[in-house]
């Protein structure tokens, strides 16, 4: 067991047990009574006792926060409250054309378009009570591309139909088939025009849902040829030919449009297992094998943010919509939340029984949704809920709900791309 990573967690953390008063009352008189000092040196050297008072906890309440590596989250570990609202959109002008005419017949002159105000825009610029400070984590100001992409967001999001009985969304199921070395995660654009695997023999690849085909950049020589000044550049930059494969060993930053690297960010010194970017672009968080999860930024090659805590593998991880927290899944079977600002854990929840393989927050950043492959199940936690002082029963700790779940072999029968 020399060089164990589980036998160096174990001596050098403790187990943590919550236990009512009385029953830990009862716990050391019994032991004391017996004269079991071995037992008594044990729990004293390699476990804490987490004592609250209260009424003893139910067989139930005790499986649903057990499992963890090193026990349950001690009740100091969820004191800290979350700013779980979300973040005031930015004021952009965005002007929206009424197709109805107006005027009498006869009229040569073309009549005016009104503009009406977004109702999507108005109601996100309210603000949250419950939201952080825009200005609380730093974020580059906006370019008039980045502006223009979002006028363009909001516009097709007032073309989108109202779901209901009348009008069901549209669903479709790709099929991968024969992938030997298995795949290890799956991502869609929003636009859904694009599909993005990751495979066991470290190769990202990229596949079209779409007609258009997927084009690299034309070689030197060619590019010499093309009119810089014409609108559709970026068009003639592309042919159609395949480009090769590429063993992705850190973490990097692609093009999608010349589908090159631009960046290798280096600081993880093992394989990583998951990156995600933040809602509001800029910032990304990547979890691997040696235990962290590192907080990036584009336009700086080394982490910003190192969230250290967890006694195992952070196989998973997920930005709450704000952007201000991250959230990681581990294989010491917990999940920790942590301040994107100082970098410390403010929520520990603990109650799988096998490892963490995937987060999601909800929508309105109230609610974290978690899933562990070897016990089948689903947990749904409340991260508005803070541990306070005159609290008896209530645990952040706990889950709200609990169901079984299904795993299913994933894989796309389309046209890819390999990086």
């Amino acid at each position: 067991m020399k060089g164990s990573q589980i036998m160096e967690n174990f001596k050098s953390s403790k187990f943590v047990l919550k236990m009512s008063r009385d029953s830990y009352t009862h716990l050391k008189r019994f032991l004391q009574e017996k004269h079991m000092n071995v037992l008594l040196n044990i729990i004293q050297e390699h476990m804490f006792i987490d004592v609250f008072d209260g009424v003893p906890r139910t067989k139930h309440q005790i499986d649903m926060t057990s499992g963890g590596l090193l026990g349950e989250a001690a009740r100091d570990a969820n004191k800290t409250k979350i700013l779980h609202g979300l973040l005031k959109e930015p004021d952009i002008n965005i002007p929206v054309d009424d197709d109805d005419d107006g005027g009498g017949d006869g009229e040569d002159k073309p009549k005016k378009k009104k503009q009406k105000k977004d109702p999507l825009l108005t109601k996100k610029s309210k603000n949250d009570p419950n939201a952080p400070a825009t200005n609380r984590i730093p974020m580059p100001e906006l370019k008039d591309q980045d502006k223009l992409e979002r006028v363009n967001a909001y516009r097709e999001a007032l073309k989108r139909v109202k779901m209901g009985p009348t009008s069901l969304p549209s669903i479709c199921f790709y099929t991968f088939h024969n992938a030997i070395q298995g795949i290890t995660g799956i991502d869609i654009s929003e636009d859904s025009s694009l599909m993005c695997t990751c495979f066991g023999d470290s190769n990202i690849k990229i596949w079209s849902l779409t007609p258009n085909k997927l084009r690299v950049m034309k070689q030197m020589d060619e590019l010499e040829l093309i009119d810089k000044d014409a609108d559709d550049v970026l068009e003639r930059m592309m042919d159609e030919r395949t480009a090769e494969d590429c063993k992705m060993l850190t973490v990097r930053l692609w093009s999608l449009h010349t589908w090159t690297n631009l960046v290798s960010y280096k600081g993880h010194n093992t394989p990583v297992w998951d990156v995600k970017f933040s809602p509001h672009g800029h910032y990304f968080v990547s979890g691997g094998h040696d235990r962290v999860a590192r907080l990036w930024t584009t336009d700086h090659y080394q982490p910003v943010r190192i969230f250290a805590g967890h006694y195992a593998d952070v196989d998973c991880v997920q930005f709450h919509p704000n952007g201000n927290y991250v959230a990681t899944g581990s294989s010491d079977r917990a999940v920790r939340i942590f301040d994107v600002l100082n970098g410390s854990c403010v929520r520990t929840l603990t109650g799988h029984k096998g490892a963490i393989h995937s987060l999601c927050f909800s929508p309105d950043g109230k609610y974290l949704a978690s899933t562990g492959g070897l016990d089948n199940t689903v947990k749904l936690w409340d991260v508005t809920k803070v541990i306070k002082e005159t609290d008896k029963d209530m645990d952040a700790s706990i889950p709200i709900l609990q169901e079984l779940t299904t795993t299913c072999d994933a894989l796309v029968e389309k046209r890819g791309r390999s990086f």
